[in-house]
């Protein structure tokens, strides 16, 4: 360790070093008092300088020591718990954030759903009778959230008065807001409408489902608007 690292500690130190001269030269007097020759006083005067310059310097080390150990440890104990807390602050606002995006999107899917169901019940209510109605609209809910399954299918009856276009129509505007495929939307219209549909194949459905040649009362629309249909 370097004892005089600083200008400052030069007055101190030749203060203490010239009050262990004294004190050396106290012990040299009082020797020669008690009848000590020249050489034993003078001997004296040198031992007990060098254990006092000796005690000196190692009581100015241990607490340089102390002292640069008490500055160091709180310093480093600070960083220690900053680094531990904040990734867990980070971790709670991602969870946060992920649960109000699900939430959100869950929401604007089922508007999504209720403006379909909306449009079904004003663009079909005067071809099917209530209860059907009610049960088509529990269908398309399930198809719609891709939980409708082929072998649950209820078959919906309706008049006589839609044609297969119109289905084919009503089927292509309720299931593009939702992606579903050609195939997909003309599958459900098969198990769903079977009376109605019994002599078209699933293949024709998929490929004239935007057919628009000749009379409907079931128009393409490109999207619903919740304007339009809302539940109100």
């Amino acid at each position: 360790m370097k004892l005089l690292s600083t200008n400052d500690n030069y007055i101190p130190q030749l203060i203490t070093l010239g009050c262990i001269m004294i004190f050396s030269l106290a012990v040299r007097s009082i020797a020669l008092n008690c009848g000590a020759d020249g050489f034993t006083a003078f001997g004296l005067f040198i031992l007990s300088s060098l254990i006092s310059t000796a005690l000196f310097f190692a009581v100015q080390s241990i607490l340089q020591d102390l002292f640069h150990l008490l500055i160091k440890f709180p310093k480093e104990e600070r960083t220690v718990e900053k680094f531990d807390t904040f990734p867990k602050i980070q971790l709670s606002n991602y969870e946060q954030y992920r649960q109000d995006a699900l939430l959100a999107k869950a929401e604007e899917e089922q508007n999504k759903i209720n403006t379909v169901l909306s449009y079904t019940e004003k663009t079909l209510a005067p071809y099917v009778v209530e209860s059907e109605l009610s049960n088509l609209c529990t269908q398309i809910s399930h198809f719609l959230s891709s939980d409708w399954k082929e072998e649950e299918s209820r078959e919906i009856k309706i008049s006589s008065q839609l044609k297969s276009i119109d289905l084919m129509h009503f089927g292509w505007n309720i299931a593009q807001p939702f992606g579903k495929s050609r195939k997909e939307i003309s599958t459900f219209l098969k198990y769903t409408f079977a009376h109605a549909l019994a002599d078209i194949e699933a293949s024709t459905l998929q490929r004239k489902l935007t057919n628009t040649e000749g009379k409907f009362l079931i128009p393409l629309q490109e999207n619903l608007s919740t304007e339009s249909y809302s539940s109100s």
